[in-house]
Formats: structure tokens, C-alpha cells, sequence
């Protein structure tokens, strides 16, 4: 139920200059309008910048910006758009660094900064990615992704145990205003035997904790009022707080035994836990992740690439 008119201007320079090889600068905005109502949503402009050094040093930097207050249909998760969210101004600007892919150590860091016309909302990421060549055949990638939300405002579904929520008005909506912290790590390797084969194996933990601060009712106006409902328990405990784990395995064999055709088994593992104890730490959490149920699969798929010319015979005077 979206419209978007997207514009964008780029400018690249291919030929070596000064200490460089070459640079590319992108500008753009979007214009958001919600298909039916036919009304206004958002307006963002962004832009970024990537240059390559002659010793292949990669870096660069990027902007994203909200500078007019937007309409949120979709956070209120009303089916007929009946109400929105008064999503405030934000400014992002962020920048990164990649090193020589060619060597055996290389490193890739980024980083961004996000803030809000409301009071206390802001965001931080850093991520962090050192990948290793041990060999022609063998190499490896860690990723470390953290990101940092202070008084995030969102949708949440309210609790029938916590105190007020039999003084909330039939379909209310209510809004939280909660910290959160996320943190994603990943593990990729890859080993090639030949051309024709190779093992590929990702593995991903992925945590986040949130701390619910306050809560609010979404008005007809698109702005947030108080509202009776705490979000307690009755022996002053938090009925929202939770922290989820998510671990994941891949391992990928594969092997192209003919020009487009592939032989592949796979074997995938899922673990997902969610609790309340936000005072555990992090690897506290990790270590009783594995104790909890798990789903495995393993697949296996042949495409074969039938060349219908093979199958025919021409004859040619």
C-alpha cells in the first residue's frame, strides 16, 4: 500500500588520480505516499561517497536524513490505515574503512551515528569484519555488528497480567519507549577442493536485549498520551522485558559435475531462545542457548542443464 518516487545522481571517476584510482559519489531522495488514503508519508534524502586508494584502500563515508516530520501507516498495524504515527525528523551520517582484499588479513570496519527530533532517541552501530586467506583454497570471515538504540519508540502488544490494561479503551494502541541493544556475530569460511567443488559453511548468533522504559497511547492525531497501563506485574516486574538468541548453522557442498549443472547437499541448524533475565550477560545467555530444542534439516538438490541441441541431429547440405 506504498508509492515511491525515487531519484538519484551519481558521479564516478574510473581514472587514477592523485593517490587515487578511482572515487564514486551518489546522491538521492525518496518520496513515500501511502497508495490508499492517498496521503503523504515520508520524504529522505541520502548520500554517499567511496574512494580507492593506488595501495587498494578502500573508504568512504554516507548521510541519511528525515528533515520533514513523517506519517508512520504501518507502525499503528491497523489493516485499514486508519491511524498514523508522527514520525519525527532524524539525521544519520555514518563512514568506513576496507583494506586490500588481496592480502591475508584484511579488515573492514564501519560505523554510523542516527539522531531524533524527540528527546533522548538516538542510535549507534559499529561493526567490525576481519577476514583471512589462509590459502588459495581455504578462507574465513568474522562479523561483529553492534548496534546501540536509546529510547526507541515502537509498537508493542500490552500484557493482559500488567497493571492497567483493563483501564485501556477498547483497540487501543499502544506505543513503547524502550532501550535496545543488538548484537550480531557471524562466521563464514569457505573451503575450494577444485573448480568444480567446494564447502561453504555460515554460522550466526544473533542477540538483543530490551529494557521497556515507558508507554504511551497513540492518538487519532498521530501523537503518543499518556495511558493507564503500566506495563508491571503486580510485584513491580516488567512484563515486556526480554532478551531473544538466535543461533544459525549452514553448511553448503557443492559440486558442478557438468557445464550448469550442480549437485548440492545442505544441512541447516535453528536454535531460538527468549527470556526475561536481562541481567544475565551476554555469553551467560550464549552457553544455555544450546541447551534448548533444536530443528535440523538436510536437503538435496541435482540441477541439470539439458542442452536440447545435444539431443538433435542436424544435417547440413
Amino acid at each position: 500500500n506504498k508509492q515511491e518516487w525515487l531519484s538519484n545522481a551519481q558521479y564516478n571517476i574510473y581514472k587514477p588520480f592523485g593517490k587515487f584510482t578511482s572515487m564514486s559519489a551518489q546522491m538521492s531522495s525518496r518520496h513515500t505516499k501511502i497508495f490508499r488514503p492517498n496521503v503523504f508519508a515520508t520524504w529522505s534524502l541520502g548520500g554517499n561517497i567511496f574512494l580507492l586508494t593506488k595501495k587498494i584502500f578502500g573508504f568512504g563515508g554516507f548521510f541519511s536524513a528525515n528533515p520533514v516530520t513523517g506519517f508512520d501507516y504501518f507502525e499503528p498495524r491497523r489493516e485499514d490505515f486508519s491511524l498514523f504515527y508522527i514520525f519525527p525528523k532524524n539525521y544519520l551520517v555514518g563512514g568506513f574503512i576496507s583494506s586490500d582484499y588481496r592480502k591475508r588479513v584484511a579488515l573492514d570496519v564501519e560505523v554510523f551515528y542516527q539522531t531524533f527530533d524527540q528527546s533522548g532517541r538516538k542510535t549507534a552501530k559499529l561493526g567490525v569484519s576481519p577476514r583471512f586467506r589462509l590459502n588459495d583454497h581455504c578462507s574465513f570471515i568474522l562479523n561483529n555488528d553492534n548496534q546501540f538504540l536509546s529510547n526507541d519508540v515502537g509498537f508493542t502488544t500490552p500484557q493482559s497480567a500488567a497493571v492497567g490494561f483493563d483501564d485501556l479503551p477498547s483497540r487501543a494502541v499502544v506505543f513503547a519507549h524502550r532501550n535496545q541493544i543488538i548484537s550480531e556475530n557471524t562466521f563464514s569460511g569457505k573451503y575450494t577442493f577444485n573448480n568444480k567443488m567446494g564447502l561453504t559453511l555460515r554460522l550466526r548468533h544473533y542477540w538483543t536485549r530490551l529494557n521497556f522504559r515507558r508507554f504511551d497511547e497513540l492518538g487519532t492525531d498521530g501523537r503518543l498520551y499518556a495511558t493507564p497501563y503500566s506495563g508491571k506485574n503486580a510485584d513491580g516486574t516488567s512484563a515486556h522485558d526480554a532478551t531473544f538468541n538466535i543461533f544459525n548453522l549452514d553448511l553448503v557442498y557443492l559440486w558442478r559435475f557438468a557445464p550448469g549443472s550442480d549437485l548440492s547437499v545442505v544441512w541447516k541448524n535453528s536454535i531460538f531462545s527468549s527470556n526475561r533475565r536481562l541481567s544475565d550477560s551476554y555469553f551467560s545467555q550464549l552457553g544455555r542457548l544450546f541447551a534448548e530444542p533444536q530443528t535440523n534439516s538436510l536437503s538435496f538438490k541435482i540441477i541439470y542443464f539439458l542442452d536440447y541441441l545435444t539431443l538433435t541431429k542436424k544435417h547440413k547440405r
